[in-house]
């Protein structure tokens, strides 16, 4: 089966959201994350969590919200509690500064180094990353089974991403 690496804010959450921004999805009113996990905005849509599922793909998280990402997304969204591939390092805080912001890509070639199914990661920084390791001659999916899907982060994914997944799991 398919995995889905799923980044968080940009992503699932827009970040620097406006209502009109998107006319994809129908968005909750925005609410706080839990104390524990820094009382961040979250702005959420159901529509798009039923589209992400509708993939049929086992789900994994990819993002800097680490443990956090079930209890403030999943739990919102009645979805089971999904693994998370890698929890980002303390030296890259809760949105990735520091020193080691290619933790994701780091876990992502992990993930891709044996073959298997395919893999569709989406981030909403995934093109930076790529670059990076593309410029320093690294391969990222040496089995060539890699979808990277990269939504503006004000937008987060849309229903163009979604028919693009779905044609590449075809």
């Amino acid at each position: 089966m398919a995995t889905i690496l799923l980044d968080i804010d940009g992503v699932s959450n827009p970040v620097r959201f406006l209502p009109q921004d998107s006319s994809d999805w129908q968005f909750e009113p925005s609410f706080k994350s839990t104390k524990a996990s820094g009382g961040f905005t979250l702005n959420l849509s159901r529509e798009m969590a039923a589209a992400i599922l509708g993939l049929g793909c086992d789900i994994r998280w990819l993002t800097t919200w680490g443990h956090h990402a079930h209890f403030n997304i999943g739990m919102h969204f009645d979805w089971i509690n999904y693994p998370v591939l890698a929890e980002p390092p303390e030296s890259s805080g809760m949105y990735g500064g520091g020193s080691d912001w290619l933790w994701k890509p780091r876990a992502v070639m992990d993930f891709l180094k044996d073959p298997g199914d395919k893999v569709v990661w989406i981030d909403d920084d995934a093109d930076d990353y790529v670059d990076h390791w593309q410029k320093h001659g690294l391969v990222l999916d040496p089995h060539n089974r890699l979808l990277v899907i990269c939504p503006e982060t004000n937008i987060g994914l849309t229903r163009d991403h979604i028919k693009r997944i779905d044609e590449f799991l075809k």
